[in-house]
């Protein structure tokens, strides 16, 4: 273009390669800078290339966001900074204290912006400051103010929204963020946002919904996150994938999608995930004394960011497990009465449920039976699918272990039936095994024909019999186009059909079964 036009194209060019997560947008940015741009052009190539830096180094990111706040003018370019600023303070645990000192502001404004309401909630929930009452009023109000409008998914700041919704058990709320920014994703063209909504996607999946779901969220960010370089976010996939990857009954291929997160990483926002993640594949690879490690680590952590809520990558929960067995019986302890105020304070049901069942390990096996009693119910009034069937099966193997086979049947049932509805082999396995062991004959997965379909497969299938393409099928469901591919795939396998014509048939032969 003519010399007075180049650094506008540039910053033009840079702009829309930020939204399409081309990593040679920095360079285009750093031209058009050169080149003179001031005011709110500087500000807003200074906002683009923060957006990038902020994954891979987030100290001269910082350095970006103040020279672009003290640039920009424009209303709406000042309120992305502001989200800008704050993400980068949860990046690496040195910022701890600067991030207090701006949520601290936040809390005395008396008009809070939608970007700092959402943060506030982040660090409730997170911190276990605030109720989950609490965390979904602030959470309505960030959405009232205009957080997807004003800055949409393409911020990080809307997925710690999602993930505060979360923490505070509030699993419609989440999915409906969620929802409302793949839809504006879509939308908009916002590639970049993709793995900010796979990674939300995923640990939504491990807790309320689909383990099989979440797997396909969180192995498509993750490939996305590898092509384009992000170290930070790779780490973040890396823990929820390597979480999956255990409820799966996979621990090897979740320690293979761990060991190479650079040690590094430890201190930035994704450290206590990844750390979390690794202690509990060790525990499952019988590595008692390295999972005991990872999982200390984990949690100090968490310490350095304040953030105690129980359920934050399970560290507290995950170490008192490791140490009750272990012997270490008062420090459990200690950890489970502290995680159990904390649950109390901030009216979590669910949290209150998976601290019982960690502490049952420390109780003679009435007291267990009593608390894993209390556990499971916690947990089955809470949202948190998963947590709940786990819940089942220890209530249903600690009253085969009492001698009781015929009281303890009922509850694997019951675990066999979350495992299926949350497809999760792992669950599905030891539920199956503990029935086994109480007398009872489980029915075994059906092989092939419409009883073997998974409840995500069956639902593939049921909608493309009605007519429905793939993209559609995403849509409705809230997946990915690759995920309904397989499931589709594994649903023509099953039924011994080759295409979709055959679907309305083939599951109609389930019908005289029911």
């Amino acid at each position: 273009p003519p010399a007075d036009a180049r650094a506008d194209v540039l910053l033009e060019l840079g702009e829309l390669e930020t939204r399409a997560g081309d990593a040679e947008a920095d360079a285009h940015l750093g031209a058009a800078l050169a080149l003179g741009l001031d005011g709110d052009r500087a500000a807003r190539a200074h906002v683009a290339r923060g957006t990038l830096r902020l994954l891979v180094d987030p100290d001269p990111a910082l350095d970006e966001l103040e020279r672009a706040l003290a640039d920009a003018r424009d209303p709406g370019l000042r309120l992305r900074l502001e989200a800008l600023v704050l993400e980068a303070s949860t990046f690496h645990a040195r910022f701890a204290d600067r991030r207090a000192a701006l949520l601290a502001d936040g809390r005395r404004s008396a008009d809070p912006s939608a970007v700092m309401l959402a943060h506030l909630a982040q660090d409730a929930a997170y911190g276990g400051r605030r109720t989950a009452a609490e965390v979904a009023d602030l959470t309505a109000r960030a959405v009232a103010a205009g957080l997807l409008a004003d800055l949409g998914p393409l911020s990080n700041t809307y997925n710690l929204l999602i993930h505060a919704c979360r923490y505070a058990e509030q699993a419609d709320q989440a999915r409906t963020l969620l929802e409302h920014g793949e839809a504006a994703a879509r939308r908009e063209g916002l590639r970049f946002a993709s793995p900010y909504l796979d990674h939300a996607s995923a640990y939504w999946h491990l807790e309320f919904g689909s383990a099989a779901t979440g797997l396909a969220h969180a192995e498509a960010g993750l490939g996305e996150v590898r092509r384009v370089g992000f170290p930070v976010t790779v780490a973040a996939f890396s823990a929820i994938a390597a979480e999956l990857l255990l409820q799966h009954d996979r621990p090897d291929d979740a320690a293979a999608v761990l060991d190479p997160v650079a040690p590094g990483l430890e201190e930035t926002v994704a450290g206590p995930f990844v750390v979390a993640a690794r202690g509990w594949v060790r525990w499952h690879q019988r590595r008692a004394a390295d999972a005991e490690a990872e999982l200390r680590r984990a949690v100090a952590l968490l310490d350095e960011r304040g953030w105690h809520t129980p359920r934050v990558a399970d560290a507290r929960l995950r170490l008192a497990h490791v140490l009750a067995v272990r012997g270490a019986r008062d420090e459990a302890a200690a950890i489970l009465d502290a995680a159990e105020a904390t649950a109390l304070a901030s009216e979590t049901g669910g949290a209150r449920g998976a601290v019982a069942v960690v502490r049952a390990r420390l109780a003679d096996d009435d007291a267990a039976i009593a608390a894993l009693e209390d556990a499971a119910r916690l947990l089955g009034d809470s949202p948190l699918l998963l947590a709940e069937g786990w819940a089942l099966h220890e209530l249903g193997a600690a009253l085969r272990r009492r001698g009781k086979r015929v009281d303890a049947r009922t509850p694997l049932r019951a675990a066999l039936d979350v495992a299926a509805r949350a497809e999760a082999p792992l669950l599905a396995r030891l539920a199956r095994e503990e029935l086994e062991a109480s007398g009872a004959r489980p029915q075994r997965a059906a092989l092939s024909g419409p009883a073997a379909l998974t409840p995500s497969e069956r639902r593939v299938a049921e909608l493309a019999a009605a007519g429905h393409s793939n993209r559609e099928i995403a849509e409705a469901l809230w997946v990915t186009r690759r995920t309904v591919e397989v499931h589709l795939g594994n649903a023509y396998g099953k039924l011994g059909i080759r295409g979709r014509a055959q679907l309305a048939a083939a599951l109609a032969g389930n019908t005289g079964e029911r």
